[in-house]
C-alpha cells in the first residue's frame, strides 16, 4: 500500500447502524469516529471497537468532516459516515493501492445507495461518484453548508470500486431530509445574494419530479422510486420557496404582527 491508512467516521445517535460500519473497517489502521454529542451508545460501540473518539459539537457538514480528517493520524484518510460501509472487495482494492509519493491526491469511489434494504440503480442514485480517499496534505474541504465536497490540489482518480450507503430506512427519513437541506440550500443561496422570484419553486420543483421520475428512470423503480421522485422536487420547491422568503422578509419573521 506504501502508506498506513486512517478512516475518519462521523456519527449522531447511530447506534443502530454504528457496528455494521466500524465491522467493515476491519483494514485499516485506524478508525477516528467524531460524534456530534450522541445521546445514545454510538460513542460506547466506537470504544468497544477499538476506536480512538472526539467528541466535538456540530460544526456543520464541511467543518465537522474537515476536523475529522485534521485528527486523524496518517495522511491517507477514507471519509465515511457511520451509514456507509466498506464491501470487502473494496477494502482489498483500497490495499492494494500504491499511495506512495506517485499517487494521485484523491480517489473516487461509487457509491451504492440502498432503501428498504435494495439497491435503487435509478432516480440520479447511481453511480453516485463521490471523492471518499483523500491525500490530506493535499486538499481540504470547502466551507458549504450543505453538498460539502473535498477540493484535492492535484488529480483525483476514479477507483474502480463501491461503498455501501444506507441513509434512508423511511419514507419520514427522505422528508427530514428534504426539510434539513432546503433550509440549508436557501441559507447558503442568500448569503450568496441570489435573488429569485415567487414562481422560481413551482418551476424548479416541477423540473426535479420530471427529471427524477422520468429522464433518470424512477418510474422503473416502483413507488420507492416515485417518492424519492417526489422528495427531490419538494426538496427544490422548499429551496426556492424558503430563498424567496429570505429576499422579502429577511428572517421570515419581518411580516409578523
Amino acid at each position: 500500500m506504501g502508506a498506513p491508512l486512517s478512516v475518519a467516521v462521523l456519527a449522531l445517535n447511530e447506534a443502530s447502524r454504528l457496528a455494521s460500519c466500524l465491522e467493515s473497517l476491519r483494514f485499516a489502521d485506524e478508525v477516528l469516529l467524531v460524534d456530534g454529542g450522541s445521546q445514545d451508545r454510538t460513542v460506547a460501540i466506537a470504544e468497544e471497537f477499538g476506536c480512538r473518539v472526539v467528541v466535538q459539537p456540530w460544526l456543520g457538514y464541511s467543518r465537522q468532516k474537515q476536523l475529522a480528517v485534521d485528527r486523524c493520524r496518517n495522511d491517507w484518510v477514507l471519509i465515511l459516515d457511520a451509514d456507509e460501509r466498506i464491501p470487502p472487495a473494496t477494502a482489498a482494492a483500497i490495499r492494494t493501492l500504491d499511495l506512495g509519493t506517485a499517487a494521485p491526491a484523491a480517489y473516487r469511489l461509487r457509491r451504492r445507495n440502498y432503501f428498504h434494504g435494495r439497491w435503487i440503480r435509478r432516480c440520479g442514485w447511481w453511480p453516485d461518484r463521490v471523492v471518499r480517499l483523500v491525500d490530506r496534505r493535499r486538499g481540504r474541504f470547502c466551507d458549504r453548508q450543505v453538498h460539502e465536497q473535498w477540493l484535492a490540489r492535484g488529480p483525483v482518480a476514479e477507483l474502480d470500486a463501491d461503498l455501501e450507503h444506507r441513509s434512508f430506512r423511511t419514507y419520514a427519513d427522505l422528508v427530514q431530509k428534504m426539510q434539513l437541506y432546503s433550509s440549508l440550500s436557501a441559507l447558503e443561496m442568500a448569503h450568496q445574494d441570489l435573488r429569485v422570484h415567487p414562481w422560481s419553486a413551482a418551476t424548479h420543483g416541477l423540473w426535479s419530479f420530471l427529471n427524477t421520475y422520468l429522464f433518470q428512470l424512477g418510474l422503473l423503480e416502483g413507488f420507492d422510486g416515485f417518492m424519492i421522485a417526489t422528495a427531490n422536487a419538494g426538496g427544490s420547491f422548499l429551496k426556492y420557496a424558503k430563498l424567496y422568503e429570505l429576499n422579502r422578509y429577511g428572517d421570515g419573521r419581518e411580516g409578523e404582527d
